[in-house]
């Protein structure tokens, strides 16, 4: 193995449309020990950038974030994850039935963070508690785009997140089981991303995304070192919101694993995050045949991009895997069988660019 790796500990995946999930994060195949055991994880478009705990701590891990900012992210969103079990919770809009505010024997301290749409976090925001006891409490997010809010909350209550050169959002707190506060102990937050006025980047099309490993790469076979697919990528415009909060990648024409056929992508004006699930798992593997499979995780971004641009190209921050086993995989990545050999490189210094077809 070549490159630098970070190993991780916990995530939260990417959410469904309709649900969240929520696993243990696993390495590469390279970099576990034999004793590791592993949960596949889905990658699918959120139904929004505000909600389910899965979609909100995976993109607070994204790119444009300080690595210290992502950790502490990521411990308040597993915090309302139902404990760090490694069963797959599920969950409904952040609206889902709770018990009223007056139930409650004592107050609640209620952490979240505020985002732009490319997924950075935004110093200085103001939330303000609009209902019940609590109604008027504002505070601000520090440097990491944080908040912490303590009082008497249920999922009745509405919370306004707005900032200077930002559109305003209102909406309940999150949670990523059925009920939180309940029997799971699940604990709710909050989770805002907020648009900014000027008019988002067109990017949607057809092109060929290629992924050219770092040259230091050496023991990567060679059809890992530069792969390109033919992707779609498509708007996700949000009804309530006056510009395109992102989009999504996906890969079509080619032997894929399951549903790790593509990524999001979030982006304020013109500039663009790539979530390929941030060196943790997969968000896209190719089976090449013979029960061989390429796979790559990781993160981008890309500043400046116009609208109907021919080319984006950005480094690729992430791992590239080359992995053969003795039987298929069916639908994950992850757990495998053991590997009858494994090729893996993490770099800083990977490119991924996307090329217009015509």
């Amino acid at each position: 193995m070549t490159g630098e790796r970070r190993p991780s500990r916990e995530r939260c995946l990417v959410a469904s449309t309709r649900a969240a999930s929520v696993r243990i994060a696993r390495r590469p195949v390279s970099a576990r020990r034999p004793s590791d055991s592993a949960s596949g994880s889905r990658h699918q478009q959120g139904e929004d950038l505000g909600s389910g705990c899965a979609f909100l701590a995976a993109q607070a891990y994204a790119v444009g974030m300080r690595r210290v900012h992502a950790a502490l992210v990521l411990t308040t969103m597993l915090a309302g994850c139902s404990g760090a079990s490694s069963a797959v919770p599920t969950a409904p809009s952040a609206s889902a039935t709770q018990p009223p505010a007056a139930a409650l024997s004592s107050s609640l301290q209620l952490r979240g963070f505020i985002n732009d749409t490319a997924f950075r976090p935004l110093a200085g925001a103001r939330v303000e508690v609009l209902d019940g006891p609590n109604a008027g409490t504002t505070v601000f997010s520090g440097d990491d785009g944080q908040v912490v809010l303590t009082g008497f909350f249920d999922a009745s209550t509405r919370f306004r997140a707005s900032k200077d050169g930002h559109e305003s959002r209102t909406q309940p707190w999150n949670c990523s089981v059925a009920v939180c506060l309940g029997a799971t102990g699940a604990q709710p937050w909050l989770g805002f991303y907020l648009s900014v006025p000027e008019p988002t980047v067109n990017i949607a099309g057809d092109y060929r995304l290629t992924f050219t490993a770092d040259s230091t790469c050496t023991d990567l076979p060679e059809i890992a070192r530069s792969r390109s697919y033919r992707v779609s990528v498509t708007a996700q415009p949000l009804g309530d919101r006056s510009t395109v909060p992102g989009y999504d990648v996906a890969v079509v024409g080619a032997s894929m694993l399951g549903t790790l056929t593509g990524f999001p992508i979030g982006v304020a004006g013109n500039h663009l995050s790539l979530w390929l699930h941030g060196r943790h798992d997969p968000a896209i593997v190719e089976h090449l045949g013979d029960n061989t499979y390429l796979a790559f995780s990781g993160s981008a971004e890309a500043t400046g991009v116009a609208t109907g641009a021919s080319t984006i190209t950005t480094a690729f921050d992430g791992w590239i895997e080359q992995v053969a086993l003795t039987v298929p995989l069916v639908r994950w990545y992850l757990p495998v069988p053991q590997p009858l050999s494994t090729s893996t490189c993490a770099s800083s210094h990977h490119r991924l660019t996307f090329t217009r077809a015509h």
